[in-house]
């Protein structure tokens, strides 16, 4: 055997050792929201260790349960199945604009951080998105804004692209979110999370 041959085999064992450690199976929110056919969702969400238990996530995956047109602005929220006539415990929305191309779309708080619909800011920066978390554990079903996104990026890429042209994308979302006090300031202490982002255009003729 040649001397190269001896230097293909070890890499081929890491490379096989390094699949076995990627390939996780899927927690079982995800296998729920594949065997309903759900495209629009947030896959493999996670945030670090020692987040409160309701945040306490490691691999879920949430449906978007709604989909809020705002002219060229679209609010997209995601929640965890919940049964029908429930409020879910959280849900996390974002407002971005479509792009037209892959792009990095940057995590930017809006002026008055508690306000949920915070369109102003993607309408003034297309590659601005906006976000929060809203935990409904203790209070009514209202849109209200208990974190909100302050730093991060979500790298989109367009995976489809349909007769009418507008598209399926897939991202990666990196955020650290904040709580926001009386004052509109942000508070300690912060969230991250991470997520696999997946979005079809509602116009498209999927």
């Amino acid at each position: 055997m040649t001397r190269n041959a001896w230097m293909i085999i070890p890499a081929l064992l890491a490379l096989g050792c390094k699949a076995e450690e990627d390939a996780q199976p899927k927690h079982s929110t995800c296998k729920a929201l594949d065997d309903r056919g759900i495209i629009n969702r947030l896959d493999n969400v996670r945030t670090e260790e020692g987040a409160q238990d309701l945040f306490a996530l490691n691999g879920h995956c949430f449906e978007a349960t709604h989909v809020l047109p705002t002219g060229a602005i679209w609010g997209v929220r995601f929640a965890p199945e919940t049964p029908e006539g429930d409020t879910p415990d959280f849900h996390i929305q974002m407002y971005f604009s479509p792009p037209e191309d892959e792009a990095e779309l940057v995590v930017t708080p809006p002026a008055r951080l508690s306000l949920a619909e915070c369109v102003s800011v993607p309408k003034d920066d297309p590659l601005a998105m906006c976000g929060h978390v809203d935990d409904n554990s203790n209070d009514n079903a209202t849109d209200d804004v208990d974190l909100r996104g302050k730093t991060g990026a979500m790298d989109l890429g367009i995976v489809e692209t349909d007769s009418d042209g507008v598209h399926k994308y897939e991202g990666q979302l990196e955020w650290t979110l904040f709580a926001v006090d009386a004052n509109e300031q942000f508070t300690s202490p912060s969230l991250r999370m991470s997520a696999t982002f997946h979005w079809a255009h509602p116009d498209g003729a999927w």
